[in-house]
């Protein structure tokens, strides 16, 4: 469970509520006190990051060393504890045994450089975490693009979201819209388009394959070519919402991903997705498999983190694993 999350409704990042327990309930008291000693390892991330934190057994010690509390005794802690690691290394194995064939790209064919410190702009690349958004296929073993943003009206107060509307591309601000780039859709624009988009549309056009772009309006495509810009504008030469635009090299994609820039940021936060430098190329890379698992794992490596490409698995053996470890029914509701 995470600490806090971002609002849509208030417009901002409210901490989640402490779960109140009643005093017979000392097991799931002590499963909440993980819970928090694992986010304090991970340095206040929601996921585990190779190199980043503290070692989790160590936290554990430490806290268990230090432990004091008056809804539950030590060894009611070292149990939850248990049943963490056990739960952990379950899952990381049952993972680990749904890879198949299928290996990472070599991380330097990918050119991805982690960064976390510039912040957050148009060209940036966001790379998922193993363990995060579980229950949105698209996004789970994303690789993003950010393709365009805009900046909040300095009278903010005058902002009005229209709610249940997709954000609008020129229209609202303090939005940051992004592509997934490695999820192939399985047809061609011709298998989506009516018929009057395929007669405003030549052969050529027609005939490329469409990428799942994200999870936001699935009827609206864009597209991404090779086109050089190094302007950094808030809207690339490279990036386009007229996919009748597009020169050179192209690729296009149906939906979209979005967020508010403080719905980001506390994502980033949380340690859902690591942000990294490239080229707006990346859109481009060559994809070997549907799920795209192939490119999410060589981003993983090439940002480093080797480890967490080897957890890298499709959401369809995320649910497998779960269901193996957890039995059906709690798989089902991840």
């Amino acid at each position: 469970m995470p600490a806090n999350y971002y609002d849509r409704q208030a417009r901002m990042v409210v901490d989640m509520e402490p779960v109140e327990r009643d005093a017979d309930d000392a097991a799931r008291a002590a499963d909440d006190a993980v819970d928090h000693l694992v986010r304090e390892a991970n340095g206040g991330r929601e996921f585990y990051v190779p190199g980043r934190g503290e070692a989790l057994t160590a936290a554990l010690t430490r806290a268990a060393r230090e432990f004091e509390s008056d809804s539950f005794d030590g060894a009611e802690l070292g149990m939850a504890a248990l049943r963490r690691l056990g739960r952990v290394a379950a899952l990381a194995g049952a993972m680990n045994s749904r890879r198949g064939g299928l290996r990472a790209r070599n991380p330097s064919e990918l050119p991805l450089v982690l960064d976390d410190a510039s912040p957050v702009g148009v060209g940036d690349v966001l790379v998922a975490h193993p363990m995060s958004c579980l229950s949105q296929p698209t996004l789970h073993g994303a690789v993003i693009l950010l393709v365009a943003a805009e900046e909040a009206p300095h009278d903010d107060d005058s902002f009005e979201e229209v709610s249940g509307d997709p954000p609008v591309l020129g229209r609202e601000g303090g939005f940051v819209m992004g592509l997934v780039v490695n999820k192939r859709s399985g047809v061609t624009l011709a298998d989506a388009a009516t018929e009057h988009g395929m007669a405003a549309l030549d052969n050529e056009l027609l005939a490329s394959e469409l990428f799942v772009g994200g999870d936001v309006s699935s009827r609206t495509l864009t597209g991404v070519s090779d086109v050089a810009d190094d302007s950094l504008s808030e809207k690339p030469k490279w990036f386009s919402d007229d996919v009748t635009a597009l020169e050179g090299n192209s690729r296009i994609f149906c939906g979209y991903c979005g967020w508010s820039v403080a719905q980001l940021q506390n994502e980033l936060d949380r340690g859902v997705w690591f942000r990294a430098q490239a080229p707006h190329t990346v859109a481009l890379e060559p994809v070997d498999d549907d799920s795209g698992t192939s490119v999410w794992r060589s981003a993983l490596s090439a940002c480093g983190f080797p480890e967490l490409a080897d957890l890298a698995v499709s959401h369809k053996a995320v649910l497998e694993a779960f269901s193996a470890v957890d039995g059906p029914a709690a798989s089902s509701s991840e």
